[in-house]
Order: C-alpha cells, then sequence, then structure tokens
C-alpha cells in the first residue's frame, strides 16, 4: 500500500485531522442547537416510527406521504433497530434529543473508524479521508436507515479485526433488524472476501448471531415473517417503470441516473466514486465480482434508490485497506482514488454547510414562527408540514393515526420549504415570504434547509 507516512505528509495528516474536528464543532451546533436541516423525503417516514416509539412504545406509522388529520395507523415491519434505539434514547422525545443522537451516531462511527485505523495500522492520510467521507455520507442520508447501519459495520469491522468472531455475529444481527438490505449486500461481499476467516470461526460467528436474532425478535412486536413480508411490501421501488430493467434505456431513466448519481445535491458524483471503488475492490480481490449483479439491482438499475450503495462506500473503503495490508509495493493508483474521494468530499461539505449556515444566519426563528402558527390553527389545517409531528405531542395523531369523525372545515394546506418549491405561489400569505438564499445577490439555493412553510388556502 502506498506510504504517506512520512514528514513530507505531516502536514496533511495534520490538516486532515483539524477539520474532522472543526466539522464535528460545527455540525453540534447546526444540528443540537439549530435543529438543521429540518428532516425530510424518506428520513421523515423512519421518524415517524422512532417518536411513536418514544411517546407510545408503539411500532406503527401512517402512510408515507400522509400529514393530515384522519391518518391511518399502519404496522411498521421494515427495518426497525435503528429507529427504536433511537426512540428509547430520545428521553424527552424532543427535537434536541433527535439531533443529539444523531449527531452521536456520526461521532462514535467516527471514532470506531479511527479505532479499526489504529489496529490496523492504516495509512493515516487515507484513514482521515475515509473517516470525513463517512461522515458527509451519514450527514447526507440523515435520518435513514442507513446511517445507523454504518455505524454497525464500522463496529463490526473493529471486531472482527480484533478477532471477536462473538461480538461480530452479534453486530450481523443487528444489520438484520436495522438495514435488511445492507444486511444481505455487506454479508455477501465479506463472505467473499474474508471466506477463510469466517469458515474457520464459523461457530462463533452463528452463536453471536442466533443470539442477537433472537433478543431482537422478543423486543419486536411481530413475528419474523410478518418482518420479512413488510419488507417484500417494499419492493415498489425496484420493480416500476423508472427502473432499467423495468422501464428500459429512455430519457427518464438517463435523467434520474444523472440526477441521482451525479449532481446530488451534498454528494456529487456519488456514482463515480463508488464505481472507482468497486472495480478496486474487484481487481484487489476478483472473487468480488459475483457480488455485481445485486450490486447493479440495487444500485444502476433503480438510479433513486442511490441511498443503498452510497451507503456502501464507506464499506468498501474498509474493505481495500483491510485487503491492502501486508502490501509493501507502492500504488499509484490508491493515491489518485483517494485525492479524487478528498475531493468529492470537499465538494459535498461546502455545499452542506453553505446551506445550512446561511439558513441560521438569514432565517434562525423560522421554527418557532411555524409551531405557533401551526398551534393556533391545529384544526383549520388539512396537511400539516411533514417535520410537524415532531413539534409538539399535539401534533402526533399525524404519526400514530388518528380515525374521527370530521367536522371541521379547514381553511389551510401547509408544505415544508425544505424540499419543495412554492406549492401556491400566488396565494397572498406566500406572495412576500422568500425562503431562498443568496450569496452577493446571487440565488445558490431554491430554499433554505430551516422549518419555514408554505401556506395555501383552501
Amino acid at each position: 500500500m502506498t506510504n504517506l507516512n512520512n514528514t513530507k505528509y505531516k502536514n496533511l495528516t495534520f490538516y486532515l485531522a483539524f477539520s474532522l474536528i472543526i466539522f464535528l464543532l460545527i455540525i453540534f451546533i447546526l444540528e443540537v442547537v439549530y435543529y438543521l436541516p429540518s428532516p425530510t423525503g424518506d428520513s421523515l417516514w423512519f421518524l415517524k416510527a422512532s417518536f411513536n416509539i418514544c411517546r407510545d412504545d408503539a411500532f406503527v406509522v401512517t402512510n408515507y406521504d400522509l400529514f393530515a388529520h384522519n391518518s391511518e395507523k399502519i404496522n411498521y415491519t421494515h427495518g426497525w433497530f435503528g429507529p427504536y434505539v433511537q426512540g428509547k434514547l430520545n428521553f424527552d422525545c424532543s427535537l434536541r434529543g433527535l439531533f443529539l443522537f444523531s449527531f452521536f451516531i456520526k461521532l462514535f462511527t467516527s471514532f470506531f473508524l479511527f479505532l479499526y485505523f489504529k489496529l490496523n495500522k492504516a495509512n493515516r492520510i487515507y484513514s482521515f479521508i475515509i473517516i470525513l467521507t463517512t461522515f458527509l455520507i451519514q450527514l447526507k442520508l440523515q435520518f435513514r436507515l442507513e446511517t445507523f447501519a454504518i455505524l454497525l459495520y464500522s463496529i463490526l469491522f473493529y471486531y472482527f479485526e480484533k478477532k471477536n468472531y462473538l461480538i461480530s455475529g452479534f453486530i450481523i444481527s443487528l444489520m438484520l433488524f436495522s438495514q435488511p438490505t445492507l444486511f444481505v449486500i455487506i454479508s455477501l461481499i465479506a463472505f467473499l472476501i474474508f471466506f477463510n476467516q469466517i469458515k474457520r470461526n464459523l461457530l462463533f460467528v452463528i452463536f453471536g448471531f442466533s443470539l442477537g436474532f433472537f433478543i431482537l425478535l422478543y423486543i419486536y412486536p411481530y413475528t419474523f415473517v410478518d418482518y420479512l413480508i413488510g419488507l417484500w411490501s417494499h419492493k415498489g421501488a425496484m420493480v416500476n417503470q423508472q427502473t432499467l430493467l423495468n422501464g428500459g434505456l429512455n430519457t427518464a431513466y438517463i435523467y434520474n441516473l444523472f440526477r441521482y448519481w451525479i449532481i446530488a445535491p451534498f454528494y456529487p458524483f456519488s456514482g463515480i466514486v463508488f464505481l472507482l471503488l468497486i472495480f478496486r475492490l474487484i481487481k484487489k480481490k476478483p472473487i468480488v465480482s459475483l457480488s455485481l449483479p445485486i450490486l447493479f439491482f440495487f444500485g444502476p438499475n433503480s438510479p433513486s434508490v442511490n441511498y443503498v450503495l452510497l451507503s456502501l462506500i464507506p464499506f468498501i473503503s474498509l474493505a481495500c485497506l483491510n485487503l491492502d495490508k501486508g502490501e509493501s509495493k507502492s500504488e499509484l493508483n490508491d493515491n489518485k482514488l483517494h485525492i479524487v474521494i478528498l475531493l468529492v468530499t470537499i465538494l459535498g461539505f461546502t455545499q452542506y454547510f453553505t446551506r445550512n449556515i446561511l439558513t441560521v444566519v438569514n432565517y434562525p426563528n423560522q421554527i418557532f414562527k411555524t409551531k405557533i402558527f401551526l398551534l393556533n390553527n391545529l384544526d383549520s389545517i388539512e396537511r400539516f408540514p411533514g417535520f410537524a409531528f415532531m413539534l409538539d405531542k399535539k401534533f402526533k395523531f399525524i404519526s400514530i393515526g388518528e380515525k374521527r369523525e370530521d367536522n371541521f372545515k379547514y381553511k389551510y394546506k401547509t408544505f415544508s420549504v425544505n424540499g419543495s418549491r412554492n406549492i401556491c405561489p400566488n396565494e397572498q400569505l406566500n406572495k412576500f415570504e422568500k425562503h431562498h438564499l443568496k450569496i452577493f445577490s446571487y440565488k445558490i439555493f431554491s430554499s433554505n434547509a430551516g422549518y419555514g412553510i408554505w401556506i395555501c388556502k383552501i
């Protein structure tokens, strides 16, 4: 493996370590003090489960995009261990508790990666680049299941390196109930790479896995069959007309590929980074090519499901470094690859910090204004912004479900500014309200990352 740990590169190692510390401090302020960025998209569905577990110990959610009165309660049968831990450790069921947990997930991930690299005697510069990249990916994925899964496989690498196969098996069982797709892919690639090591210690791995499996099944209020059926019911993202296998190579597919893999916000060119890494891994361990069909199915086949392969970028980086152990030859390709990863990571952090810091400067009080408006008009609003159920316990009907005779005449529909354009641009309530972000009078983001809302009259 290329050795950059000499005097010539000590300054770069220092700058990377210093950057990580500074980023941790800034992100702590953004997340724990300002609750930024406000949760959007898929994260909100998983957060419904987390807050319901926290408030009522209920493994239930409402429909994916339903944020209204009279929402129907449905059983939560998806990856649940991450939302469960998040709910149980969010002691006051608050936004601050949520973001504090989110921050510590990333902090502990960095900590276990650091321990692993120290144990592995990995190249210091490569190590800090991977830690920074992992941090950025977790920021982008935010409250998705994959953020917690990245922490789990960071811990897994550490204990596997320590040859503690009992704990390794236990952590693998946690992966099964945290993000089942990643569980399948990671188990397959790990089996292909570490076959001999796993074979020699298979009984310890199986015992640890079984222990975790039955403990988690005891906690889970539904059966394992219910869990599998629930996972199967989410197959729609992989079999629709926007996928390559079903819809074919058309304009919409190419647009989605470009949108989710090239210009993806907060981690652009992520598709290129992933391809470089997987080809690097296959070069080091050709048998890993057997995993390409499943990587294709959850990757290029369905570009919008980019979160799966995105969350595998740190895993493949760790696998490559593990295979480098014992190599003394210098490989220029490793240098070039990590420089590319570092540049893309810097670009992603630039986008993230720019949007969220500008939001703090320009829109620091949106969350309070929004909460007051929603509470004052609780029975006059038909649709609430996605994050509403986290602002106050009075809004929990949005996440836990509520069927009642609706005798109210609704006046408004409200939508989160973060993640959507102005839904009703001609409404007087929105006409003079600006939510975009500018630098030197030039608009760089169409909306801020805060808790502003669009208000539409019915």
